[in-house]
């Protein structure tokens, strides 16, 4: 009798763990939801909290991963979270049984959290980004699955029997609870897009006031060497200074890259390096530590007109810019491979993306991204909607002036 009772107590314990485990891991993922909305709109918002504790923040939520089948992976993590609760709940009223399906039911779940937060983790790990409150939802998952497995029913747990509760009354909660989370958490998405959808609209005007009020920087901006597209006689001039391994200068290129697509405008776009890597960023600390031999990468590919396709490429693998990975695109984009290697050792190159940083500091730049519109500077990303109504203003004044 003692000792079925310091059992039960054990188990009690557990599963006490287990109710405040997955309750923590719900917050995270609401958390997570609201950040993922701040992120796609590009207002700091609860994202800022993010940056407290990393550089990049938790900005591989709203990355390639950040979605599966177009719902926010944080609302599939907190109708797990909510589905565990649930589940729990259900051994805690039933923890004086010897044998429960909920337990079992329980082992199974917590197991598969961890390999999806395993998955996860290697999927941040090709972003090269981890948020901080993604690597909390790992230690509770951890957690879940540590306290699920000390309450496994010894003796009781064969194949077939594991396979009856997964198919049994229990099992069917988890699911049923699941389903119900993730539609309550994509409705708490949708409503807090909407509510950040209008607040951005009323903030449209006003920023695009300010921006196009602003005066050009007085110095000119001469980049000469930088590579450029677009007719010389443009209507609008962006000029962007960036680093391969910024996840919002990503957005930036992608930004600019989609508005040239389909604009009438005639703009020509310019691009200069600014690398937060001290190797080649003297100013700066070494945030992105492999953005300097991007940089010198691309202007490598740049020596054999090859820089925009080239640029893409390191965008779209972010992070992945080991040697063998640059050599690997140059080969993807057909540069000659030969002059490619032995660029990336010539000094020179190096040199070209230092002449870039010095222009940028000189220019006002201080961190990435930082874009120039007609000479007006804006510091840090921006929506592509806000993006593309500057843009539009500016080329249209442009061509009323040059019109008078």
């Amino acid at each position: 009798m003692v000792f079925r009772m310091d059992q039960l107590q054990r188990r009690t314990r557990a599963l006490a763990a287990l109710l405040l485990l997955s309750l923590l891991a719900a917050a995270n993922g609401v958390y997570l939801t609201y950040v993922h909305v701040d992120y796609e709109f590009g207002r700091p918002g609860l994202n800022a909290f993010c940056h407290a504790f990393s550089a990049r923040g938790c900005s591989v939520t709203a990355g390639r991963f950040g979605e599966l089948f177009g719902i926010p992976v944080s609302v599939i993590g907190f109708g797990g979270a909510l589905a565990i609760l649930a589940v729990t709940l259900v051994a805690l009223v039933r923890r004086r049984r010897q044998v429960d399906a909920a337990r079992s039911v329980l082992f199974a779940l917590t197991g598969f959290s961890v390999l999806a937060s395993v998955l996860m983790a290697t999927l941040s790990a090709v972003e090269q980004s981890f948020c901080p409150f993604c690597l909390l939802w790992y230690v509770l998952n951890a957690g879940m699955f540590a306290a699920a497995w000390s309450l496994r029913d010894p003796g009781a747990d064969s194949l077939r029997d594991t396979v009856d509760d997964l198919l049994g009354g229990v099992a069917a909660i988890a699911v049923v609870t699941f389903c119900l989370s993730a539609v309550l958490g994509l409705w708490l998405h949708e409503r807090q897009r909407a509510e950040v959808a209008q607040e951005f609209e009323q903030l449209k005007a006003a920023w695009l006031e300010e921006f196009a009020s602003s005066e050009p920087i007085g110095v000119e901006l001469e980049l000469a060497g930088a590579p450029r597209k677009g007719p010389d006689d443009a209507d609008l001039v962006i000029v962007e200074f960036s680093d391969f391994e910024c996840p919002f200068c990503m957005k930036l290129w992608n930004t600019v890259e989609g508005y040239l697509e389909q604009t009438n405008h005639r703009v020509q776009v310019v691009f200069a390096h600014y690398p937060l890597d001290a190797k080649c960023n003297p100013d700066a600390q070494t945030i992105h530590p492999l953005a300097c031999d991007a940089a010198v990468a691309a202007h490598c590919a740049q020596r054999q007109d090859r820089f925009w396709e080239y640029g893409q490429i390191l965008f779209d693998n972010q992070g992945a810019f080991e040697r063998k990975d640059l050599v690997r695109y140059a080969g993807q984009v057909g540069l000659d491979l030969g002059p490619f290697e032995t660029c990336l050792d010539d000094p020179e190159a190096l040199d070209r993306v230092r002449l870039d940083v010095m222009r940028g500091r000189a220019l006002g730049v201080e961190a990435t991204p930082t874009f120039f519109m007609n000479g007006r500077i804006h510091k840090g990303g921006t929506h592509p909607t806000l993006f593309e109504a500057a843009a539009n203003h500016f080329a249209a004044d442009a061509r009323a002036q040059s019109s008078q």
